[in-house]
């Protein structure tokens, strides 16, 4: 699972959820996401501004298309600086589903309605237990 927490002073929310769906998906090692992770840091000591996504590609850890996946998955989260998170963010967070997992039940909810938790349960993704703990999560949030 990811190597870091949100909380890193100099990583940003969308590349914390960028490293979390890449690695999610298997588009980038664990390895390679500590080295991207490195120098994402040292770009921003030097007050450089860099994406997760963009280095990876640059260094040849990942492709682009990996990294656009991953912009298009943080748009459907439906996140918003400032706003409480929606129970996807903590999903993915606790690698509970894939991220493509998550996307498809996001699809799925937008089409025939219902709430992403139970879709989840309903295809078989996550236990009831496993939603229990993430509500718990969002709530404290």
């Amino acid at each position: 699972m990811s190597v870091l927490t949100p909380h890193s002073a100099w990583l940003g929310e969308e590349d914390y959820l960028t490293m979390l769906i890449m690695e999610g998906e298997g588009y980038i090692t664990t390895e390679h996401s500590r080295a991207v992770l490195q120098a994402l840091q040292a770009a921003t000591q030097q007050g450089r501004s860099v994406r997760y996504g963009e280095l990876a590609v640059e260094l040849g850890h990942s492709v682009g298309a990996d990294a656009r996946y991953a912009a298009h998955m943080i748009r459907q989260l439906r996140i918003r600086p400032g706003a409480p998170k929606p129970i996807g963010y903590f999903i993915l967070e606790r690698g509970l589903v894939k991220p493509t997992q998550l996307l498809e039940a996001l699809e799925e909810q937008v089409q025939m309605g219902g709430r992403l938790g139970e879709i989840l349960i309903k295809n078989g993704c996550m236990t009831e237990t496993q939603l229990e703990g993430v509500l718990a999560l969002q709530r404290a949030a």
